[in-house]
């Protein structure tokens, strides 16, 4: 029983000794890695500006003509449903 209680002191003390010093540690790196990919969106560098009511395409597809297929003389039928 004695064992017990001193395994369970022991790892408490060792948990007091991460919260108090590891873990603030970890946070900051981890806060500071977030700080500069978050900073990188707003950055000027980032952002053009532009004249206010202009437009920029990125990319412009393709343009190729649709193909014809043999089977577009159908005529579609508009159905109503009936309720019965």
């Amino acid at each position: 029983m004695l064992e017990f209680f001193l395994w369970v002191i022991f790892i408490y003390f060792v948990l007091r000794l991460f919260v108090r010093y590891a873990l603030p540690f970890i946070l900051r790196r981890a806060l500071r890695k977030f700080e500069r990919k978050v900073s990188s969106f707003g950055s000027p560098a980032a952002r053009e500006t532009r004249e206010e009511g202009s437009v920029r395409i990125d990319h412009i597809p393709p343009t190729t003509a649709p193909e014809r297929r043999a089977d577009d003389n159908i005529e579609y039928t508009d159905f109503e449903e009936i309720k019965e």
